[in-house]
């Protein structure tokens, strides 16, 4: 018999946490139902894991590619992992491989040494660029906070819009 590739969520789920290897197929989180409180979800293996369901999953991306329109926590992307994703990440991301957002962040990007991150839509929270780390902003970047931090060495090409009142008033951008 094959192995079910669709994963469909009925009725609310308490999910203690998921860990997944997909080398071989390509998987997808579906349905109606949603997971609550705050487990991780990692996944390994080179093949992709789309998420088109409401989660409130942490994911883990270690290795091979993240897509969806769904919900998530948050997501963090290891060197070498993809992300691109359309749906709504409530709680930031951490990106050491290769990201793109057409959906909605909140809370902080921290783009790490080495990570790319494209943004499509919109960012609300704080910023963090690392050395040698690249974010095409062509969205909306807002709510940045106190601080954000553009290391030395690091690229932001904004071809959208930054705005915030924390850094307006008193806070500072540094570059």
């Amino acid at each position: 018999p094959s192995i079910p590739t669709n994963i469909a969520l009925v009725g609310q789920m308490i999910v203690g946490g998921v860990t997944m290897t997909n080398s071989l197929q390509d998987y997808t989180f579906s349905g109606t139902g949603s997971t609550v409180g705050s487990a991780t979800l990692t996944k390994a293996g080179t093949g992709s894991l789309d998420i088109e369901a409401n989660t409130e999953l942490s994911v883990n991306l270690t290795q091979g590619t993240l897509t969806g329109a769904g919900t998530v926590n948050s997501v963090d992307i290891s060197p070498g992992a993809t992300m691109v994703y359309s749906g709504t990440i409530n709680a930031g991301v951490v990106c050491g491989g290769t990201g793109t957002s057409s959906g909605n962040i909140t809370g902080l990007v921290d783009v790490q040494d080495g990570g790319v991150f494209t943004n499509l839509n919109a960012i609300t929270g704080n910023l963090l660029m690392e050395t040698n780390s690249f974010l095409n902003n062509s969205g909306s970047i807002s709510d940045l906070g106190p601080t954000a931090t553009v290391d030395p060495g690091a690229f932001l090409l904004n071809i959208g819009n930054i705005s915030d009142s924390g850094v307006a008033n008193g806070g500072t951008m540094q570059v």
